[in-house]
């Protein structure tokens, strides 16, 4: 159960976010004739399944390890372990980061403010996977245009939850 308060700063960080990625959404549509995606020889693209059993069960697995590892750091070390946790967390996956700690600070293990806090962190050391990855796997051209579309929405997250 997340309390109102933690729903509120991530609300705001959220709708912040939202925001800006609306915008970006309409500058890219405005900027091309079509929506679809297609390779170089201009064939459509098969993603294949978004979604397979390894990879929930590998997210549900990476939930609970947070979770736990989340409500243990708190419990031993106050918010700094939360928030140690939750950085290192974002390097496997920000939604998880974010889910334990509000479920901490729901708990009374953390305040509301050490639980946006670790929220930014989780999505700050995500971010900063994903463009190395990007970087290394698709080079410097590719690295910079995701970056010039996520950093401005982490920014705003960043500003949303600061402010929540």
């Amino acid at each position: 159960m997340i309390d109102r308060d933690v729903a509120r700063a991530v609300l705001v960080g959220a709708a912040a976010g939202i925001a800006v990625l609306l915008v970006e959404v309409a500058v890219l549509l405005r900027g091309r004739g079509s929506a679809a995606v297609a390779d170089e020889q201009g064939r459509d693209r098969d993603f294949g399944r978004p979604m397979s059993v390894k990879a929930a069960i590998v997210l549900a697995s990476i939930l609970a390890l947070l979770l736990m590892a989340t409500r243990a750091a708190a419990h031993e070390f106050g918010g700094a372990g939360a928030l140690v946790v939750s950085a290192i967390g974002g390097l496997a996956d920000a939604h998880a980061a974010a889910i334990a700690a509000a479920s901490a600070a729901s708990a009374g293990t953390i305040t509301t403010g050490t639980a946006a806090t670790a929220i930014g962190l989780g999505l700050l050391t995500n971010l900063g996977v994903k463009l190395t990855l990007a970087g290394t796997m698709g080079g410097a051209r590719f690295a910079a245009t995701l970056g010039a579309l996520l950093v401005p929405v982490a920014a705003a997250v960043g500003v949303g939850l600061a402010l929540g």
